[in-house]
């Protein structure tokens, strides 16, 4: 909806930001500029740290990071079975490069097909973006 200048205070600190107010958003969030500027968080690594842990932890960054043994996932008592009974539709532009997306994951292990109604079941969406640069970030709390 807008932008308002504010000061932003955390413990001892205070910092003038620009505030943006937006109709959608139910949770305030706080962008970097503001984190750091307050002091927030000690420490910030992003992706080229990676290749120094890739360095120290080899078997780490081999294959796909799968599990050797089987594991067990357990949910709240309350959860309940989620199915879809119909499948949405690819857009046809898309569904060649769906398909083989899908049979290269397979081939790789990564899902697996299922040929029978199951009680959990969640919807895939097909969206082209962009390709873009992926920045991970880690952050430590004082």
């Amino acid at each position: 909806m807008g932008k308002m200048n504010s000061t932003l205070s955390y413990g001892d600190t205070d910092i003038v930001q620009d505030v943006y107010v937006s109709r959608t958003l139910t949770q305030p969030l706080l962008g970097w500029p503001a984190i750091k500027g307050m002091g927030i968080f000690s420490h910030l690594s992003n992706v080229e740290a990676v290749e120094r842990y890739r360095l120290m932890f080899p078997p780490l960054f081999i294959g796909l990071g799968k599990l050797e043994q089987e594991c067990h996932i357990e949910s709240t008592p309350d959860a309940q079975p989620h199915c879809l009974y119909a499948s949405r539709r690819d857009p046809l532009p898309l569904q060649e490069a769906v398909i083989a997306e899908l049979q290269r994951m397979q081939d790789e292990d990564v899902i697996s097909a299922v040929t029978r109604p199951t009680d959990w079941c969640s919807g895939m969406v097909v969206v082209r973006k962009k390709m873009v640069k992926l920045e991970f970030v880690w952050i430590t709390q004082d």
